[in-house]
């Protein structure tokens, strides 16, 4: 009897794709190539009610959801598998700790609940840090890399060659996620016909690395003004250098303060280890 109710119910889903397959009313070649050439003029994407529900979720960590966005967009991961891997990972871990607490130590069921809600609250603000540590991360490594590609290109334009293909041949030099991104921003700011600092402002505005929208602006103004581009690119080169060599320095600080206490750890305990005989001599000969 529940195999042939199991049986209909997998036959009946089938049917269900298949017609949908069949009658689905997608967009158009039309639409899509519409959407393509109006992207840029139009703002972010509205978000679906998956991603609305998720940053309600996720809410709870006190994260701010530009910041979030931001984040997962220099971390290259979306909104819907973060939140997904997060609220599982929370319920679940949740869930198990109010099973524990409740069999295991026998508290009371409402004790349980609370304790399983401040687990499933920690694995929240856990994984929002770690997207964001990442996030921090990542940022360092771009504005690396953007560094050298502001080099590059002011080579090639003093070279003379123009600012669309320096820039878009200065991409190219690179084959790390950086350059990567930073090519596909430009080849589809050349197809649709919109001004490379254009792309880069933006870009830089949705990862969050404030030296790619200061450069975005300075070519705009380079380009607008009529002043040379080639002397605005090697002072954008140098900013980019002495920040990314500023994040580095800070980096390596940061680390060895945080080495500070393992080491103090374990000089107590190679003390301790050392001195513990001396006094249990001392404390057996005292008795």
């Amino acid at each position: 009897m529940i195999l042939g109710i199991g049986i209909v119910i997998l036959l009946s889903l089938g049917l269900a794709v298949i017609y949908r397959g069949f009658n689905a009313s997608g967009p158009t070649m039309a639409d899509r190539l519409e959407e393509y050439h109006t992207a840029h003029h139009a703002g972010p994407p509205p978000l679906s009610l998956n991603d609305r529900l998720a940053q309600a979720l996720l809410s709870v960590s006190g994260t701010d959801p530009k910041q979030r966005t931001r984040d997962l967009a220099v971390s290259d991961t979306s909104l819907a598998v973060h939140a997904s891997s997060t609220l599982t990972g929370a319920a679940s871990l949740g869930f198990l700790a109010f099973v524990g607490a409740t069999l295991s130590f026998e508290v009371q069921l409402l004790l349980g609940l609370v304790i399983g809600s401040a687990i499933a609250f920690g694995v929240v603000v856990l994984s929002e840090k770690n997207l964001a540590d990442k996030a921090v991360a990542r940022r360092e490594e771009f504005r690396a890399s953007l560094s050298t590609f502001i080099e590059i290109s002011a080579v090639l334009i003093a070279g003379g060659a123009g600012v669309n293909s320096a820039l878009l041949r200065a991409a190219e030099s690179g084959d790390n996620w950086a350059f990567l991104l930073l090519r596909g921003r430009l080849s589809s700011a050349s197809i649709r016909g919109e001004s490379p600092w254009g792309a880069l402002d933006r870009l830089g505005d949705e990862i969050g690395v404030r030296q790619l929208i200061e450069f975005g602006g300075s070519m705009s103004l380079a380009a607008a003004s009529g002043a040379r581009i080639t002397e605005s690119l090697s002072a954008k080169a140098r900013t980019a250098r002495k920040a990314a060599l500023t994040d580095e320095l800070a980096a390596a600080e940061r680390d060895s303060q945080k080495m500070s206490v393992p080491i103090a750890i374990m000089t107590f305990a190679s003390m301790l280890f050392i001195g513990f005989p001396a006094v249990a001599t001392l404390f057996s000969a005292a008795v």
